[in-house]
C-alpha cells in the first residue's frame, strides 16, 4: 500500500499535469521511479486516478453522451443515435487496434528512460509550434494550421 504521503504527492502531480499540455502518466511514473515505488502500486494508483479524469470527462459531455444512447437528448443532431456511436467507434478502433497491436512494446515504451526522453522531445516540440505560431491569430483554422 502507498503511504498517505506518497499518494498525496502523486494526487498534486496528477492534478497539475492532468489538463496540462504535458503527460500526467509520464510524470507519475518518474516519480515513481525516483521514489522507488513498487510497481504494482503505482499501477493500481495510476488507474484509479485516471478513472476520476475519465469519470470527470464524461460528466463533463454527459448531455452528448446520452444523446448516443436516446437521441431526443442530443445537443447536436449531427452526433446522436446510431450516426454518433459509429463516429465514436470509428474514432476509438484506431487506438484500440494500436493498443493490441503493440502491447508487447509498451514495457519498453513505458520505461523510465523513454518517457523521459519523450517528456524531452515533446516539450521541443511544444516551445516550435509556439514560437512559430504565436504571432498568428487563428480564429478559423485551416488544413495547413492542423498540419503544423
Amino acid at each position: 500500500m502507498i503511504p498517505i504521503l506518497i499518494a498525496i504527492l502523486l494526487g498534486i502531480v496528477e492534478g497539475i499535469t492532468e489538463f496540462l499540455p504535458i503527460s500526467s502518466s509520464a510524470h507519475i511514473t518518474l516519480i515513481a521511479t525516483i521514489l522507488h515505488l513498487q510497481e504494482q502500486e503505482v499501477e493500481l494508483y495510476a488507474v484509479v486516478i485516471q478513472m476520476g479524469a475519465a469519470l470527470a470527462i464524461l460528466w463533463h459531455f454527459r448531455y452528448e453522451v446520452a444523446g448516443l444512447l436516446i437521441q431526443k437528448l442530443a445537443p447536436r443532431e449531427s452526433f446522436s443515435g446510431i450516426r454518433g456511436i459509429c463516429i465514436c467507434s470509428l474514432a476509438t478502433f484506431p487506438a484500440i487496434f494500436l493498443g493490441f497491436t503493440l502491447r508487447p512494446l509498451f514495457a519498453h515504451i513505458f520505461a523510465p528512460w523513454s518517457v523521459a526522453l519523450f517528456l524531452f522531445l515533446g516539450a521541443f516540440f511544444i516551445i516550435y509550434v509556439e514560437y512559430t505560431l504565436s504571432h498568428r491569430h487563428i480564429s478559423e483554422p485551416t488544413r495547413q494550421d492542423a498540419i503544423a
